[in-house]
């Protein structure tokens, strides 16, 4: 769909929902959780992951 947009095919008399002020503390959590928080926690857990598995013998 975007594709379509970018090389000018597509309809393009197509409404969108646009965001409102309701929607801000939404599009907060998402940009929080999923940008900033998500990347810090695989940092975090990343530190504490041995580079080797266990060898059994």
């Amino acid at each position: 769909m975007w594709l379509e947009r970018l090389s000018g095919g597509g309809d393009r008399h197509t409404l969108e929902a646009s965001l409102t002020r309701s929607d801000l503390s939404s599009v907060a959590g998402l940009i929080l959780f999923g940008g900033i928080l998500a990347p810090m926690v695989l940092m975090v857990s990343l530190q504490y992951t041995p580079s080797q598995p266990p060898h059994f013998s």
